[in-house]
């Protein structure tokens, strides 16, 4: 969704506006940069591109032929990510996320992603997408861990006072339909110390739940805390996409398949789905 949004709502002209040139052109093309989409097409197809990367994300939205929709998806968090003009970690996060996820999503042989799997997979097919699933949990692990300790070396987070400087910066700071108010609150130094330490402590937290947490309490728990964090950070500074995107992978790690249709009507759902799969085998039972 995140991808989508951003290339859906966002033309070409500021994807890849650069100040220091007229035209607008791919922002990177050195490197593993080159095979991005705005790299590899010609410059005037640019808006063509753009479309076409959102055309490929669909699929993923929908839940269309899994195998397929994840290596299209990561190419066009790739090219976001490698090919534009990036102003937070969101794209750069999805490229990771949907790399992992393009070795997981390879042994789905599903055409519909949202349907339950009626046969087990192999021991052998699904050895490889758990160690690439602990390896995208040890990655979230070191989002929040570094985003904790790098915090709190620095002076103005180690006293406390680092959120006062934050809202009010031009370029980074609170929006203004909010600034006003956090400006009130943060003038009265308790509210302002903890809530800068907070903000820390809670990347702690989340850095050691995102590793240790296995029952469905914690986990949810887990989901929640990153989930009203992440909401905290898109309302005052704008970061909607990395929300989008913690958000998406938060769930891929702590939604575990067992937790599926935990409400009722989605239970009544799966009683009749089930209900017409007895149905029809018994249909195709040879007669006696």
């Amino acid at each position: 969704m995140s991808t989508f949004l951003v290339l859906a709502l966002n033309p070409t002209s500021v994807l890849l506006h650069d100040p220091s040139r007229p035209e607008a052109t791919a922002s990177t093309c050195t490197g593993i940069a080159s095979v991005g989409a705005f790299c590899a097409a010609p410059q005037d197809t640019a808006e063509l591109v753009r479309w076409l990367l959102v055309m490929t994300c669909i699929p993923t939205l929908l839940g269309i032929l899994p195998a397929v929709a994840a290596p299209l998806h990561a190419y066009a968090a790739f090219s976001l990510a490698s090919n534009t003009v990036g102003i937070e970690g969101g794209d750069y996060l999805q490229t990771t996320v949907t790399v992992v996820l393009v070795g997981v999503c390879c042994t789905d042989g599903r055409w519909n992603g949202w349907r339950p799997r009626r046969t087990a997979l192999p021991r052998l097919r699904y050895i490889p997408a758990h160690v690439l699933l602990l390896a995208l949990k040890l990655q979230l692990a070191y989002v929040y861990l570094e985003a904790a300790t790098v915090k709190q070396v620095h002076p103005i987070w180690a006293d406390g006072s680092a959120l006062w400087f934050w809202v009010q910066q031009p370029n980074f700071g609170a929006r203004p339909e909010v600034q006003d108010l956090l400006k009130w609150v943060l003038s009265h130094a308790p509210l302002l110390h903890a809530a800068t330490w907070g903000v820390i402590v809670t990347e702690y937290v989340l850095a050691l739940s995102v590793l240790a947490a296995r029952r469905r309490t914690p986990r949810f728990l887990t989901l929640g805390v990153s989930a009203a964090l992440h909401l905290v950070f898109s309302v005052i500074l704008g970061l909607i996409t990395f929300e989008i995107s913690m958000l998406g992978a938060m769930l891929v790690l702590m939604w575990q398949p067992r937790d599926a249709m935990p409400w009722r009507m989605f239970r009544l759902t799966r009683q009749r789905e089930d209900e017409r799969v007895v149905t029809r085998q018994q249909r195709l039972r040879p007669i006696d």
